[in-house]
């Protein structure tokens, strides 16, 4: 497998970037390995790059897409953002609603699990979380950051992979 990690929201340049980046990818590995299509696991901002990504370009190199505390419908917490990528993620703001738009044209067909804290410090209200079309799992007693260490998540998350790639 492999792992592409994200830590800028200084600007969507880097949103940009990520997407081009994703998009070139052969995933040839994957192909001669037998793995047809990628399992996509992404952590907030990184779940609404992936969207985009899936709106725009390539639902169908997708077999499985699971997210982890993403203001699906932003965050008022955003709005004290000072760069870009923050104000993309206001809580119902232009880019997330033209996502959304996007995704109404089509709607995604990808199984989708947003795991998500109802004790987030930066995804404000929790319930930005929720994806109509997807699988919710609220937990708690874990943070917005706290969910990329939490061993429950972990343990959902590799049910939801394994259910995405073993026969049934």
């Amino acid at each position: 497998f492999r792992i592409l990690y994200n830590a800028t929201y200084i600007d969507r340049g880097a949103s940009e970037a990520i997407l081009r980046s994703l998009t070139d990818a052969s995933f040839q590995d994957g192909l001669v390995a037998g793995v047809p299509k990628v399992i996509v696991v992404a952590h907030s901002m990184g779940g609404l790059v992936a969207r985009a990504y899936m709106a725009q370009v390539a639902e169908n190199r997708i077999a499985r897409f699971i997210t982890l505390g993403a203001p699906h419908h932003g965050s008022r917490i955003a709005a004290l953002g000072l760069f870009e990528c923050a104000q993309q993620m206001r809580y119902q703001s232009p880019w997330i609603e033209m996502l959304e738009d996007m995704e109404a044209a089509s709607a995604p067909e990808v199984p989708t699990l947003s795991i998500y804290t109802l004790n987030d410090d930066l995804v404000y209200p929790p319930e930005s979380s929720v994806l109509e079309w997807a699988e919710n799992v609220p937990v708690s007693a874990v943070g917005h950051v706290g969910l990329m260490f939490s061993e429950a998540v972990a343990n959902r998350v590799i049910a939801a992979i394994r259910k995405g790639v073993m026969p049934a």
